[in-house]
Order: structure tokens, then C-alpha cells, then sequence
């Protein structure tokens, strides 16, 4: 009778003998998927690094379609509406105060105030695109500007500057902080293509590649500046 319970209760065991512990079965399962998920997760990343790599692809190709237009920052909401055009108001702007000869043909093919809606009296106004036959006349017109540091023309403060796409323009935005204080420290920076800052310290010049960088680097210089290190510090951490 006792050999007979004995083979009773080891018989469901000899009818597994084949076959793992249910808990060993889970485990074998889970170590045969996790490659599989593992691939997939693998999938998901070089996806989004295709992604990127293409998008970077067309900001390039649209900032190449933009090359030949420029920008005008500062131009009164309806300054233009005493001129037949806005073609005619431009050429006559910029002759004017960049002191370009009537022999330059400047050859505008479009020019119209940024497609945005009209901005409440007193705030600041719409850009002015300005699209050239020619990419270097375009250069040539920022250059003099840029040697005058801009121009201001009915007591108005105005600049010129390249036609950005969108993103390019976002990642330029970031350094806003960074140049205020720059300013504050009477610093001379220039913001290079695409979103770089180059900035002239007494020891020498430095380019930054990201606003982490300059908030970081500067953040360090004025230390025993009490609260603009503070400013910059707060910067660097958001």
C-alpha cells in the first residue's frame, strides 16, 4: 500500500518528467521574447534617428531655397502706403540709408510683409521679406548694414538680417538671455550660422556651439558677480 501512494504522488511528477517547472517555463519564455523586443525598441530608435537626420535634410534644403531673401526688422505697420509698392518702398529704403549708387540695380523680386496677422497698435511690427534676383546682391546689401549696424530711419531702429527657416530661427531664439547679459557686460558677440554664439573676451574669442555652453562658461567667469551669476546659473538649469 505505501509502494502504491509512492507511485501515486510521483506519477503527475513523472507525467511532467518531459517538462520544466511552470515558474522555469515563464522564465524561458520571457529570456526567448526579450531579444525580439529588444529589435523592435531598436527599430523605434533608428527611426527617430532617421527622422532627424531628415529633417535636418529639409530645414538645409529650405534655408538654401531662402537664400537669396533677406529680412527688414523695425519698419512701421503701414509705412509702405505711400509708395505705388512695396518693391518701390524697400529700394527707395535702403538706397536711401545704405547710400547704394542709382547705378546698382538692386533687381527685387518680391517684397511683402511677413504672413502673420496684423499686430496690435504699439507692438513691434511685421518683418519685411525681401527676395533678390541674385544671392550676392542680397550679401552685398546685409554687408553694408551690417557695417552701419543697421540704420534708423524715422526715428525708428532698423535692421536687416537672412530669412531663416523656422527651426534655425527657434534654436537662434535660445540665446536671447545669453546675449541680454552679454549686453549688460558691454561683450561683443555675433550669432553664427546656423545657432552658434561667438563671443570676444578680453583673453580672446570663443565660439559657443549650444546655449548650455555660453550660460555655463560665463556663469563661471562672473561667479563673484553675485546675481548675474545667479541669472546665468538659472538659465544653465532650465
Amino acid at each position: 500500500m505505501q509502494l502504491t501512494e509512492e507511485a501515486n504522488v510521483s506519477s503527475p511528477g513523472a507525467s511532467r518528467g518531459a517538462s520544466p517547472a511552470p515558474s522555469y517555463d515563464g522564465a524561458d519564455t520571457e529570456e526567448e521574447e526579450e531579444p525580439v523586443n529588444l529589435m523592435k525598441i531598436l527599430k523605434v530608435l533608428r527611426g527617430i534617428g532617421n527622422e532627424e537626420k531628415l529633417q535636418l535634410k529639409l530645414t538645409a534644403m529650405e534655408a538654401y531655397s531662402r537664400r537669396e531673401t533677406l529680412r527688414l526688422y523695425g519698419v512701421p505697420e503701414g509705412a509702405e502706403s505711400g509708395s505705388q509698392s512695396m518693391i518701390q518702398f524697400v529700394e527707395k529704403l535702403l538706397r536711401e540709408n545704405l547710400t547704394i549708387p542709382p547705378s546698382t540695380a538692386l533687381q527685387i523680386q518680391r517684397a511683402h510683409r511677413a504672413l502673420s496677422p496684423l499686430p496690435p497698435s504699439g507692438s513691434q511690427p511685421r518683418s519685411i521679406l525681401v527676395k533678390f534676383l541674385c544671392f550676392i546682391l542680397k550679401e552685398e546689401v546685409l554687408r553694408l548694414a551690417c557695417q552701419k549696424k543697421g540704420f534708423t530711419w524715422n526715428n525708428n531702429k532698423i535692421n536687416l538680417d537672412h530669412d531663416y527657416p523656422p527651426e534655425i530661427m527657434a534654436m537662434r531664439k535660445e540665446y536671447a538671455e545669453a546675449r541680454r547679459i552679454l549686453k549688460e557686460k558691454n561683450l561683443r558677440f555675433r550669432t553664427l550660422y546656423p545657432a552658434r554664439l561667438k563671443v570676444i573676451f578680453e583673453e580672446g574669442v570663443k565660439i559657443y556651439n549650444s546655449v548650455e555652453e555660453v550660460t555655463a562658461d560665463l556663469a563661471m567667469a562672473c561667479c563673484c558677480e553675485g546675481m548675474l551669476c545667479c541669472q546665468l546659473i538659472q538659465i544653465h538649469a532650465n
